[in-house]
């Protein structure tokens, strides 16, 4: 979905339906697109650790660097944001700016918004978070260059043999993102869809999708403590609603959601911190 190829190529697509996620035979490629998909997801739920391990990727270390024009005059409010392409300077005002922010970094999009220009607006007459905008010029710069990369990956849409990256795809394998993902033991649970009722363990058949239910109380292992916890969430990239849910699998960090008349949806678990 980030390839700037896919993109364009499916672009009247898009704009209509869902869309058509091409697969590939070589797993090389797969497993760096993977990685790549994986170190977008950390960034922009701004997981610390991914946060880390992206920022150090980056091209340019001083992106996204915070500055005042006179030391004398430290005015932290943001008030009329702007951006001088010359000088690749964004201002939060006459005298705080951040620097490295090129023409394409401040006009980033994702929804149909700017993102710096919408956060900045959101927050006008309030003092900077000066790391938080400089967290956020990062993010954008380093999904720029994963983008940059994807579209040297699936140059050869809709092919996807990857033939000709196959330096470019082991200097990715060699440097995956941080795990973030939640480990969840080999069992799988049923919800209801009242959020408040007691979770039942059950085990499960992945090739034949069917479970047996067994109550809590009888079963040999007991259930994780992941639906217990506040910083836990489901991640969809397009951000929609399901319901009502007939039942919820979660197996090893995949879930799998059962919606009534709609068929599955799933979706990877993530740890947001």
């Amino acid at each position: 979905m980030y390839s700037p190829n896919y993109r364009k190529r499916y672009e009247d697509f898009l704009k209509a339906d869902y869309p058509k996620i091409l697969f590939t035979n070589n797993k090389d490629l797969f497993m760096a697109l993977s990685l790549l998909g994986i170190e977008l997801i950390g960034l922009h739920v701004l997981n610390q650790e991914s946060l880390n391990h992206s920022f150090e990727k980056l091209k340019d270390a001083t992106i996204g660097e915070s500055y005042y024009k006179e030391e004398h005059d430290r005015n932290p409010i943001i008030k009329k944001p702007s951006h001088n392409e010359l000088e690749q300077r964004l201002y939060i005002n006459h005298s705080a700016y951040f620097r490295g922010v090129s023409e394409e970094i401040y006009h980033y999009m994702i929804g149909g918004y700017g993102v710096l220009e919408k956060y900045l607006k959101s927050h006008k007459g309030e003092p900077c978070d000066f790391d938080r905008v400089s967290n956020i010029i990062k993010v954008i710069a380093r999904t720029i260059e994963i983008q940059k990369t994807l579209g040297i990956l699936t140059s050869d849409l809709p092919h996807l043999k990857g033939n000709d990256s196959q330096a470019l795809m082991q200097e990715i394998l060699q440097n995956p993102p941080p795990p973030h993902l939640i480990p969840i033991s080999p069992l799988s649970y049923r919800a209801k869809p009242n959020p408040s009722e007691i979770l039942t363990l059950m085990p499960h058949s992945s090739a034949k999708k069917q479970a047996i239910t067994t109550s809590t109380a009888e079963a040999e292992v007991q259930p994780s403590l992941y639906s217990a916890l506040s910083n836990l969430a489901l991640v969809c990239d397009r951000g929609s609603k399901v319901s009502p849910i007939s039942n919820v699998f979660v197996t090893n960090m995949l879930c799998d959601l059962h919606v009534n008349g709609s068929g599955s949806y799933a979706f990877l678990l993530y740890r947001l911190t």
